[in-house]
């Protein structure tokens, strides 16, 4: 007796829902994953500035608890910034700070090492070797949006400065000054140097902001922000302020005009790289890290008002506002 076979085969509409139901469960599962990786980046990127923190306050201890300063300047050379003062409190000895004495023809040499040598500009051959290593701790991973003179964390203009490796770190020098919109509690501007990391230059290490000097309370006052992919504002060659090395890393916060958010303004992009005065910006959705001058990190979010954030950044102004 002859056996019928069963056809086991898919139809073709069977098929097409098979399909479709794959498709549905990839559209739900896909936003999942991008919040999970760019979970993992942001608490990264935390851990980037808790260290940044710590060798911040090991520097400190060591200095009669001053921070380091915003830039130094020896001589006639470009300022050196504060970001390349407490390297060896992060496990980056081979790039650490050294003041060993630098002639002018030394200067245009190879370095027999990769220190930054203080006693000459950071432009200068000598310098080479530091300037141009990259620093993960000084990159923050969700960072895709880079100024057109930076790529992948370092300046692709053709200079000076060509080849030097990049920081999304910038020290808090305090609200824009010169801008009416930022006021203190009894309605008067804010003063310049009312930050942490001065936008001024001191003549040593020992030349940074006290840690009794932030009256506003160390829990209660930014030290570090994010302002990231920063390169050389605006495209020229005379202003690096996205080099990790460079003193121009250190920025009043707010924007020169009342228009855009003091945390992640809109597009054009270019506005937020090329201004003086340069508002909190990051690629993490809704806001911008900070670093706290007692080490804490805290996630300002965009729609946090700017007195609130002004408030944060000033040491010294008495306004009652924290991160809670």
């Amino acid at each position: 007796m002859n056996r019928i076979k069963n056809n086991q085969a898919f139809t073709l509409i069977e098929l097409l829902v098979v399909i479709a139901i794959i498709g549905v469960l990839v559209g739900l599962l896909l936003p999942a994953v991008q919040q999970a990786r760019e979970a993992a980046r942001r608490a990264s990127c935390t851990n980037n500035l808790k260290q940044i923190g710590l060798g911040m306050h090991n520097f400190a201890s060591a200095r009669k608890e001053r921070f380091p300063p915003g830039r130094v300047k020896h001589s006639n050379f470009k300022t050196v910034g504060w970001s390349s003062f407490f390297l060896d409190f992060m496990e980056q000895n081979q790039l650490a700070a050294t003041w060993q004495y630098v002639s002018s023809a030394d200067a245009q040499a190879a370095a027999p090492d990769s220190r930054l040598y203080l006693d000459a500009n950071f432009t200068s051959k000598i310098n080479e070797k530091a300037t141009h290593t990259k620093i993960p701790m000084y990159l923050c991973p969700s960072t895709s949006r880079e100024e057109p003179t930076r790529s992948n964390g370092f300046i692709i203009e053709p200079g000076q400065y060509e080849g030097m490796a990049c920081s999304d770190y910038f020290g808090n020098a305090g609200p824009n000054h010169n801008e009416p919109q930022f006021l203190k509690p009894d309605g008067s501007r804010y003063e310049e140097h009312s930050g942490v990391l001065l936008r001024k230059n001191a003549a040593n290490l020992d030349g940074g902001t006290r840690f009794a000097a932030i009256t506003d309370g160390l829990s209660n006052t930014v030290v570090v922000c994010e302002i990231t992919g920063s390169g050389l504002r605006g495209g020229t060659n005379n202003s690096a302020k996205g080099v990790w090395a460079s003193g121009l890393n250190c920025s009043e916060i707010g924007h020169n005009n009342s228009t855009p958010p003091i945390i992640n303004p809109a597009d054009p992009l270019e506005d937020v790289w090329r201004e003086t005065n340069q508002p909190l910006f990051s690629d993490h959705p809704s806001g911008a890290s900070v670093l706290s001058c007692d080490g804490s990190v805290h996630f300002l979010n965009e729609s946090i008002d700017k007195n609130i954030v002004t408030g944060l950044l000033s040491k010294n102004c008495s306004e009652v506002v924290s991160f809670d």
